[in-house]
């Protein structure tokens, strides 16, 4: 939810309560954005954030560091030289505007105190940090808005500020006063609106949102015409109101953070406790409020920035195994037909003696199917053996092409199952730990399918610049760049180990009551290490049928897992399966722990020693018997390790 006026004032509030006679030490600007403060208090040291990014302009308290560059933005070098080592006196807010003041007094360069005003406009794309002087002339400002962006009102050194222009609203206090008269708190020019646009559009610092809860606790409909409610609505609407604009106008707020559903992650705030904007948590103040907001925004916004270019790489990476088996398909289809070149070659060395010179077609009897006739082009330039012998070229050819194309598909195959097992485990991706095993799991993917002994053998030679060399002297560069290449590819695969050790560590775990231990692999690799490397032979594996997935081993150290066990691990191997995926996309609004009772997914499950790893195949890749199978629903435990 964007930050509204009435949000903006009861934050003042706040901001005015811990911020006052605050000291700034510090100012920092992470990006051309955000201004960040460091202040000393009565109280202790804070931390000020004040951003007019379009996507979320906020100004709260916070408790996190962000990287600043090494060299300071000038218009963060400009806040210092002014207000760096002065002290705020108050915070304010024009009624119900999105814009917060700083009131600043510090010391010029003759040592008198001079008043700034530091304001922070939250007004989406027109979200601004101005600094102004004591006779209210811009000194500076975030972002300049000159008359070719704005022709209403300009942002720019020099220039006097002023607010946005008034757009008439009615403060709570007058709106009261209309309920109280017996009329709706509705401008005139808002009259032919439907109900929830005309509330909108006459109260000062309202949002969508909260002129939607004046209509949800009134329980009339949002899209019906002001002038279609009947007397029993306009009483409705008027009480509804009444007592949402008694709660902004005498306070105190109720910071609240909402949630879609009670294990979700926070998806909303506001000032006050709101009934439709989901499952309501009360917060201590507004700025926690924000905070909590934006941490997970930029949680948010980082997963996505590192996922994007994960499933971006496996998708093409599919596409293009897809691509090959295709063309390997085409090759055998195109050559289906190659041992009739065979028999044509055969019949016309049988019948050669008969068939005339020149001639450009030979029909002759089948000799497998009595009754049966070919019609044989051949090359009148060539005598009937030559045209023999090109048949049987062709027969040839056709054979090498099959058989190749054949052993290719087996490879495509494989290659496909692989990528679609890591596409899977992409999709199941969730935190940090996930994104950093499947980085490591595509760089090997990505180190082993480039050659790179080769490529830096090559490079080296073609590094050195001058006259060509020799036979002799490019051998010898050859062999001592393969040589370096060799011990460089030496060196990788040991780092890569290391890695490989610190990666496979962070497998998902949950613990059931009875103290087994439920793990389950976040890729390929950690696959393969969990099933050959962690589990013991006794223990059980889980894995969906036929479809890609993660492994998932039931450790009992030594106790016989109980069939609740069994399901349990069942279920978290149904849940990080293609199954379940596939699922989601169809499903709209689906908990992220949760799917619909009815959905259930089969799995296989045996002891560890049933699994073997298939020879030769990428990690994860192994075959299994002496199995059971479960129909099971997908379903995360409760008390993850």
């Amino acid at each position: 939810m964007p930050l509204d006026g009435v949000t903006a004032h009861f934050l003042a509030i706040e901001l005015a309560s811990a911020l006052t006679d605050a000291r700034i030490e510090k100012i920092y600007q992470p990006d051309r954005y955000e201004i960040c403060f460091h202040l000393r208090t009565s109280r202790g040291h804070l931390r000020l954030l004040l951003s007019c990014n379009p996507s979320f302009p906020r100004i709260h308290l916070t408790d996190n560091l962000r990287d600043n560059p090494k060299l300071p933005p000038a218009f963060c070098m400009l806040l210092r030289k002014h207000i760096s080592g002065g002290r705020i006196v108050g915070v304010t807010s024009p009624p119900y505007e999105r814009i917060i003041e700083l009131h600043i007094d510090s010391l010029n360069e003759l040592q008198d105190i001079v008043r700034y005003r530091l304001i922070v406009e939250m007004m989406g794309r027109y979200s601004n940090i101005i600094l102004l002087n004591s006779d209210s002339v811009i000194i500076d400002s975030a972002l300049h808005i000159d008359s070719r962006t704005s022709r209403v009102r300009e942002i720019m050194p020099a220039r006097t500020y002023d607010y946005p222009p008034n757009q008439g609203k009615l403060l709570p206090s007058e709106a009261i006063a209309m309920i109280q008269s017996g009329v709706l708190p509705i401008l005139d020019d808002a009259s032919s609106r439907p109900i929830e646009r005309a509330l909108l559009e006459s109260l000062k610092g309202f949002s969508p949102k909260l002129a939607q809860e004046i209509c949800v606790r009134a329980s009339v409909d949002p899209r019906k015409g002001c002038r279609q409610l009947d007397p029993d609505e306009v009483r409705l609407v008027r009480e509804a109101a009444l007592s949402l604009l008694v709660e902004i106008h005498n306070g105190p707020s109720s910071p609240t953070i909402y949630h879609a559903t009670k294990d979700a992650l926070p998806i909303d705030f506001h000032a006050l406790r709101l009934r439709n904007s989901g499952i309501p948590i009360d917060v201590p103040s507004v700025s926690e409020a924000i905070n909590m907001l934006h941490d997970q925004s930029m949680r948010d916004h980082s997963f996505e920035q590192t996922y994007k270019p994960l499933i971006n790489f496996v998708q093409n990476a599919l596409a293009h195994a897809i691509r090959k088996k295709q063309m390997h398909e085409t090759d055998i289809n195109e050559s289906k037909d190659y041992l009739l070149h065979k028999k044509f070659g055969d019949m016309i060395l049988y019948s050669r003696v008969i068939i005339p010179p020149e001639a450009s077609v030979f029909e002759a009897e089948d000799y497998e199917n009595t009754g049966v006739y070919h019609r044989i082009p051949l090359n009148p330039s060539l005598n009937p053996s030559a045209n023999a012998q090109a048949y049987f070229r062709k027969y040839r050819k056709a054979k090498t092409r099959i058989d190749a194309a054949t052993a290719f598909i087996k490879e495509d195959d494989a290659a496909i199952e692989y990528l679609l097992s890591l596409k899977q485990a992409v999709l199941s991706a969730t935190d940090d730990d996930d994104i950093a095993a499947l980085r490591f799991e595509i760089s090997e993917l990505s180190w082993s399918a480039s050659g790179s002994d080769t490529r830096d053998a090559d490079r080296s030679v073609k590094s050195h610049p001058g006259k060509a060399k020799t036979g002799k002297q490019r051998s010898r560069a050859l062999r001592s760049a393969a040589s370096r290449a060799a011990e460089k590819s030496g060196r990788d695969r040991a780092n890569d180990h290391k890695r490989l050790n610190n990666v496979t560590d962070y497998f998902r775990k949950f613990e059931n009551p009875d103290g087994t231990l439920i793990l389950c692999g976040r890729n390929n690799i950690q696959n393969e290490s969990l099933t050959f490397r962690t589990a013991s032979p006794e223990d059980l594996w889980f894995h969906a049928k036929n479809r890609p997935g993660s492994h998932v081993v039931l450790r009992s150290f030594g106790k016989t897992p109980t069939d609740n066990d069994v399901l349990s691990a069942a279920s978290v191997a149904a849940y990080y399966s293609s199954a379940t995926t596939d699922f989601r996309k169809t499903s709209d609004n689906l908990p992220l722990h949760n799917v619909e009772p009815s959905f259930k997914v089969e799995v296989d499950y045996c002891e560890i020693r049933r699994v073997k790893k298939i020879p030769g195949a990428k990690p994860g890749m192994v075959t299994y018997d002496q199995y059971r199978t479960l129909l099971v629903q997908p379903l995360l435990p409760s008390n993850p390790a």
